[in-house]
């Protein structure tokens, strides 16, 4: 590019218009030697013409996209540009605006792309229905006592496994208080034996406990599958009883998910989004790839009423990347309503409390392990995560925290058997 047009490229914020453009936020790390402007300039050509350099016979495109931030981050540098609403036919078109952020990965100026945010104007967040029900109608869905948040156990294997044993395992710790049985099976063939025995064996739990214990418990289930088959899925899980629809944003596809929430909101389930496998793309590090917080606003725009976060701790989550998570699920966004945290990966009764710090009770939290694995067995497992929550307010500090667990630790061992196997360094006052 001519130094005039690196010039031309690069604008201040207030010239551009926000209602007719798209913000693209990226973090770069350049080629040796290759100047800040000319490649944020090149990458902002690109992304309207599809190639670095200008073409004197494309004059006057829509409008050109323009730089309007450079950040020096030491190492890297930090890119936002403005690609005009007309490009995407001034409609939310996922296939495009995906196709157009993450088209740098592929540009040779840079040795990483990492984008880290994708700013939509009111016209295109108004073409998108986002989610149907949100965090505000799964809470009203599946109330809660004052103080807990939603506590779904998920039911593992993903295929296979002993019914019997299944069966009496979920109807424990719906009986200790549970609210919701999430069945992880990746149902490819719900029409096989196995699989509609496991569903019903999973559905008549859920209908004896609500009856016994006179509260509501509720089924979500696992649709995993082609797009051709979804549809058929989805009214099967409707007519068995289903709340909800637990769905892979990353793996299905943004275009397919924002149908997938189409067809659950027909029916009146609601939509989790449990994107295993995203961290592909969204693990910090040198590579290139996309930042989570951005992955779970995407969900939300195809209609997530429920995502699934990580918890602090496990893995590469740390507090700061669940704020910014939590912070594209729930912030503010005119006519999209906020989607629900769900907080899963590692909680047991060693750490409920704290792992639910980050986003308060106001939420959902799936636990496997901490259940399957309590060495009390899953009623006892159940019975004491809710009795942690209980005995912990939301407002109690770290040091009063620890010292309640102590002191219960001292009193009961069974209970301090299960603070010791799930980690927590209870150590008896002599």
């Amino acid at each position: 590019m001519k130094a005039s047009e690196v010039r031309g490229a690069i604008r201040t914020r207030d010239s551009v218009d926000s209602t007719q453009n798209v913000f693209l936020k990226y973090r770069v790390k350049l080629v040796d030697g290759q100047p800040p402007e000319r490649v944020a300039a090149q990458l902002a050509n690109s992304l309207v013409s599809g190639v670095s350099k200008s073409l004197g016979w494309f004059a006057n495109p829509f409008e050109s996209a323009v730089v309007v931030d450079l950040v020096d981050h030491g190492e890297t540098w930090g890119f936002e540009v403005a690609v005009p609403v007309a490009i995407f036919g001034n409609l939310l078109n996922f296939p495009q605006l995906l196709t157009l952020a993450w088209l740098p990965s592929e540009y040779g100026s840079t040795s990483r792309v990492w984008i880290e945010d994708i700013r939509l104007p009111s016209s295109l967040i108004t073409s998108t229905t986002g989610p149907a029900f949100g965090a505000e109608g799964i809470l009203a869905r599946i109330p809660t006592n004052d103080g807990l948040p939603i506590l779904a156990a998920i039911v593992k294997p993903r295929f296979g496994g002993e019914l019997e044993g299944l069966a009496k395992a979920m109807t424990e710790v719906l009986s200790a208080g549970f609210d919701v049985v999430v069945d992880d099976e990746v149902t490819y063939d719900p029409s096989g034996e196995f699989s509609f025995d496991r569903r019903l064996k999973v559905l008549t739990a859920v209908v004896q406990k609500t009856s016994v214990t006179g509260a509501q418990k509720h089924l979500f289930m696992n649709v995993t599958c082609p797009i051709r088959d979804f549809e058929r899925r989805v009214l099967q899980c409707a007519s068995e009883g289903a709340t909800g629809i637990i769905a892979n944003s990353f793996t299905m596809g943004y275009p397919y998910f924002e149908y997938a929430s189409e067809i659950c909101s027909a029916n009146n389930l609601v939509l989790i989004d449990c994107a295993i496998g995203a961290t592909m793309m969204s693990l910090p590090g040198e590579s290139t790839g996309t930042s989570a917080e951005l992955l779970a606003k995407l969900a939300r725009y195809a209609g997530a009423d429920a995502s699934h976060t990580g918890s602090e701790g496990e893995h590469w989550y740390s507090i700061s990347i669940l704020t910014r998570i939590l912070g594209s699920l729930g912030g503010q966004i005119s006519g999209v309503r906020p989607t629900l945290p769900v907080v899963a990966g590692g909680v047991s009764v060693a750490n409920v409390w704290t792992k639910l710090e980050p986003f308060g009770r106001r939420c959902m939290v799936d636990l496997g392990t901490g259940l399957w694995h309590h060495p009390a067995g899953p009623a006892k497992g159940a019975e004491q995560i809710i009795r942690i929550l209980n005995e912990i307010p939301e407002d109690m500090s770290a040091p009063e925290a620890r010292a309640k667990i102590n002191a219960i630790c001292g009193r009961e061992r069974t209970f301090a058997a299960a603070m010791r196997d799930f980690g927590y360094e209870y150590k008896p006052s002599r």
